[in-house]
């Protein structure tokens, strides 16, 4: 008889022990939802506030794209133009290489050009450039990026985001007639850069 009463005590604290642990594992449970639920609320609360720097960092990897792309177009034309000037030009009559130049035209003889055709160049900045004597696609092909930058910079903050990088280029190849060239590098550059 004591036996049974022994094993009865037993089972009662085992059992007491095991609705002890059940309770226990639920009370963990109900806390790990807790704090699952903080974890997920802190993660959607961090994408949302990573998501426009996401977005400034997509835009500013397409921006470095197109600028390789445009780099390795105006390195290509460059390596051309540069090929193209040191070839020299030989005269019909004696053969001779660089023969005397033509005469320049007088400025009442040069026709003005259209420089809107320029990727970058709007009738504001045609307008500018003209007034700063530019006023031909060969004057812009003679023009240092330095001097174009700053007959922006001296027309106001409106005009002073405006890239010129590759005018002159565009300028040489409009001033050449070679318009397949230049519609091929204007369809890689992104508003004139």
């Amino acid at each position: 008889m004591k036996k049974k009463q022994l094993n009865k005590q037993y089972i009662k604290k085992i059992k007491k022990k095991v609705r002890s642990l059940e309770a226990s594992l639920e009370d963990f449970k109900i806390k790990k939802s807790v704090a699952d639920d903080m974890l997920q609320e802190q993660l959607e609360l961090w994408d949302e506030h990573l998501r426009p720097y996401e977005e400034v960092y997509d835009k500013a990897k397409r921006k470095v794209k197109n600028r390789k792309k445009s780099i390795a177009v105006l390195k290509k034309l460059l390596k051309q133009w540069k090929k193209k000037k040191k070839k020299p030009s030989k005269s019909k009559e004696s053969g001779k290489k660089n023969p005397v130049p033509a005469p320049a035209r007088s400025l009442s003889a040069v026709k003005e050009s259209d420089l809107k055709k320029i990727e970058g160049i709007g009738p504001k900045i045609e307008q500018l450039l003209k007034a700063a004597g530019i006023k031909t696609f060969e004057n812009l092909a003679t023009m240092p990026v330095a001097k174009l930058k700053d007959i922006l910079h001296a027309a106001g903050s409106r005009f002073k985001m405006h890239q010129p990088d590759t005018w002159p280029i565009q300028g040489d190849l409009a001033a050449k007639g070679k318009w397949q060239d230049l519609k091929k590098l204007q369809d890689k550059l992104n508003g004139g850069k």
